[in-house]
């Protein structure tokens, strides 16, 4: 036990083990997954998707992202399982990674909604100007004209 490599993992008490699954920002990244750095970690494979066993302290649930090291090299990935305890096989010959950061996502998202409901306000006014505009421009040149009382009377417009 002396010389137990994840020992750090099996003695403290905030950690606990996860399995994640590799990401490329869009899914699942096939290129990712073909290959096990033994030094990275253990995986375990359910179907054609492989998943990886890291430690973390985090508080983190299924479906959460983090940023983990795999073949080393920054990684997000998708938290799929997340255990009670460090379930770690005494005497493994490798030492387990430690999940790097629990990534927010909340305030990107929210930029993005103002961001979208910035870009439909602008849109409105913009078609609203471009409406008055025309208006503008098309009534000044019938100022006084019959056609242009006609045309008044008959947009409901002073």
């Amino acid at each position: 036990m002396a010389h137990e490599i994840n020992i750090a993992a099996l003695l403290r008490e905030d950690t606990r083990t996860i399995y994640v699954a590799l990401t490329n920002g869009t899914g699942f990244a096939d290129e990712d997954l073909t290959s096990l750095d033994a030094s990275v970690g253990n995986a375990i494979e359910v179907g054609q998707q492989k998943y990886y066993n890291y430690v973390t302290n985090f508080n983190v649930k299924e479906g959460d992202a983090v940023l983990v090291e795999y073949n080393h090299q920054m990684k997000v990935a998708v938290v799929c399982d997340v255990h009670d305890t460090v379930k770690i096989d005494p005497g493994l010959p490798y030492e387990l990674r430690w999940v790097i950061q629990k990534l927010d996502f909340t305030e990107h998202r929210q930029n993005i909604l103002k961001n979208k409901e910035i870009k439909q306000l602008v849109q409105q006014a913009y078609q609203s100007n471009l409406r008055r505009s025309f208006r503008q421009q098309l009534l000044s040149g019938l100022d006084g004209s019959e056609e242009g009382e006609k045309l008044v009377a008959l947009l409901g417009a002073k």
